[in-house]
């Protein structure tokens, strides 16, 4: 298994290697050359292994990273409550009356359970939560900008200014965040002018890349990790 694996917002593995400068240069590279409204590609580092029971029914299942981080499992299965706790987020539900119902305990309903339902479950039912992109957003205002000069709308200096205003947005003024962002559009007189676009349509939103790694690598993970162990 290799250290490293470079993974596109569908699941699908690009490229394996030990290398973390080539995985991590490979995902900037993408990324670069990516549309401002496509998902952006992100590295998956794989885990080394350690479990142990911890008593009352809880067994605890405890990875490392090669190079940092952590990913602990916890599964109770006189309550039925699965937990993780992570370098990328935290996440817990309990399956009570279904492990019962089902005549099995919680660890071999994990087992079987689809990651796609257990990523839903684990965060209360939002799996597809999004997260604001300063990147991919200033790649679309940059966009927009292109095609008010292609259509006539703005001249070459105008567009010019426009681009360099555009460029300079987060390093000359310090903004985080898409309040910040909205605030300083909303005050461009030219830009709202010339764009003619509502600024709150300028913004690009895309998948929380913690909980991309949720389901398509802590849960896979763990799932083939317990495959062969033991339900009692």
């Amino acid at each position: 298994m290799k250290a490293y694996e470079v993974v596109d917002s569908d699941g699908n593995v690009i490229l394996e290697t030990d290398d973390g400068c080539e995985a991590y240069a490979l995902k900037n590279l993408r990324n670069n050359r990516l549309p401002y409204n496509m998902h952006s590609v992100f590295v998956r580092k794989n885990l080394g292994e350690h479990s142990a029971k911890v008593g009352m029914g809880i067994t605890a299942y405890r990875f490392w990273f090669k190079d940092g981080g952590y990913a602990f499992y916890y599964v109770d299965e006189d309550t039925g409550v699965f937990q993780i706790f992570s370098d990328w987020g935290n996440y817990s539900y309990c399956w009570p009356q279904q492990c019962r119902s089902r005549g099995e305990g919680l660890l071999a309903f994990l087992k079987t359970a689809d990651k796609y339902y257990l990523t839903e479950k684990l965060t209360m039912g939002i799996p597809e939560r999004r997260e604001f992109s300063m990147r991919k957003t200033l790649a679309h205002i940059k966009y927009l900008i292109c095609e008010k000069r292609r259509g006539g709308r703005l001249d070459s200096d105008k567009a010019r200014e426009l681009w360099t205003w555009a460029s300079e947005l987060v390093n000359r003024y310090q903004v985080d965040t898409d309040h910040e962002l909205f605030d300083l559009i909303k005050d461009h007189e030219d830009f709202t002018t010339y764009i003619e676009e509502d600024v709150s349509e300028l913004f690009v939103y895309e998948r929380s890349e913690s909980l991309m790694f949720l389901r398509e690598s802590l849960i896979p993970f763990f799932k083939n990790y317990i495959k062969d162990t033991p339900n009692d």
